[in-house]
């Protein structure tokens, strides 16, 4: 059972819009280009979990602020038997570890991602003793790319390899408990501490002339057409009412301009024009606060 399901964080949602309507610096695309790969081990990661029986009450990317110190969880799971703390990464190539540092095969040394699964367990445990959950919490590092090879690491490292998930699929089946409403109420008391970590700004400058505009598809990312009452992806056919197309729209405005007033000329000309000021007016209108009148009128 999935308590909060995988969704873009919304860096890689301001990131992925910017690249889609500007050309982003190299610097700042290799970045965003890290968010999208991360994200697809995720992906992949929350597809091979959905596949466990029995299934354990899941939560994915969920965030703490324990001691004074943040905490980022991929994954959480709570289960009769303990809390699983997954970290998930989507690395590609060769990488060998040595002593505690992690390097490429070409000798270049990277940040370790066992300590930052030491971290997030330790706080985790940290939390266990603030809630009085005596509970056991497992921690493991997960590697979702079958193109990725880690030389020297030790059989005692908590670490999954693709080779190995298969093994813990017959493993979980044969061992663990199905979760039940005590787990939810757990899951709901986690959710309920949780908190947003603030990304540190490393988009590139931005204005609103500087952005393509239209209507993007929501499954491919492609411009999509106007047509009537639908909005239609020319790439994968995906259709959509207008009304979803713009409140899809707004909420990416909302995230790129989050100062700037929302109002229904800006909407339409970001949409890439050819909506009536009627129908904007509606759609503003029906989902979201009006504040002053004619020409003066915003939304919140």
């Amino acid at each position: 059972m999935i308590k909060k399901k995988l969704r873009p964080s919304p860096e890689l949602q301001l990131f992925r819009s910017l690249n889609l309507r500007s050309s982003l610096p190299p610097k700042e695309k290799q970045y965003y280009q890290h968010l999208e790969k991360g994200f697809e081990g995720e992906r992949q990661f929350d597809e091979w979990a959905f596949t466990l029986d029995p299934q354990p009450v899941m939560i994915h990317d969920i965030s703490f602020e324990i001691s004074h110190t943040y905490c980022q969880i991929d994954s959480l799971w709570i289960t009769p038997q303990g809390i699983y703390l997954f970290e998930v990464k989507q690395y590609e190539g060769d990488f060998y570890v040595k002593d505690d540092s992690w390097f490429t095969l070409y000798g270049k040394e990277i940040k370790s991602p066992l300590l930052q699964l030491r971290k997030n367990e330790s706080l985790l445990r940290q939390l266990m003793q603030q809630l009085h959950w005596d509970i056991p919490v497992h921690a493991f590092l997960i590697f979702m790319n079958p193109l990725f090879t880690l030389y020297h690491a030790s059989p005692d490292m908590p670490i999954l390899f693709p080779s190995q998930t298969e093994r813990f699929h017959q493993n979980w089946k044969r061992d663990s408990l199905p979760s039940g409403e005590k787990e939810e109420r757990m899951a709901e008391h986690l959710l309920e501490r949780s908190t947003t970590i603030p990304f540190p700004s490393r988009t590139p400058p931005y204005t609103f002339t500087d952005l393509q505009k239209g209507i993007l598809c929501a499954a491919c990312f492609s411009f999509m057409k106007k047509e009537k009452r639908m909005v239609i992806c020319p790439e994968c056919q995906t259709t959509v009412s207008r009304d979803q197309g713009v409140l899809q729209s707004v909420e990416e405005f909302r995230l790129l301009f989050p100062d700037e007033r929302l109002t229904t000329n800006t909407i339409i000309e970001w949409c890439g024009g050819g909506l009536s000021p009627r129908s904007i007016r509606r759609i503003l209108t029906t989902n979201f606060q009006i504040r002053g009148r004619g020409k003066y009128a915003s939304y919140q």
